[in-house]
């Protein structure tokens, strides 16, 4: 009767067992060393993936808090345009409105 070997092959990050056996000591050895391979190439595609998506969304993240913050600027110098125009449009309503007065004081009365 042949002697049976096995081994049992786990990856904790993946949650996997497998219980590899057979008769040639050799083949288990190099099935269960795959197995592990196979099961580590798989792991850090997933853990690649992971960096790759919290990469992404961190970009996302600042790409967006930096259009906001410009937003924020263009909004701020809007405002003080606007004020500086608002000051300029009541100087020129005085001052219209100065000169008006003194075009009617020079004006002779209408006969």
């Amino acid at each position: 009767m042949a002697i049976r070997w096995s081994i049992t092959v786990k990856h904790e990050g993946l949650g996997k067992y497998r219980v590899i056996s057979g008769t040639d000591k050799s083949l288990v050895e190099a099935k269960a060393r795959a197995q592990e391979l196979e099961w580590e190439r798989k792991f850090q595609k997933i853990l690649a993936d992971s960096r790759q998506k919290r990469n992404v969304k961190g970009a996302v993240h600042e790409a967006k808090e930096r259009a906001r913050r410009e937003l924020e600027e263009k909004l701020q110098d809007a405002e003080e345009k606007t004020g500086e125009a608002q000051q300029n449009i009541q100087a020129v309503s005085v001052a219209s409105n100065s000169i008006f007065a003194k075009c009617r004081a020079l004006s002779p009365p209408a006969a």
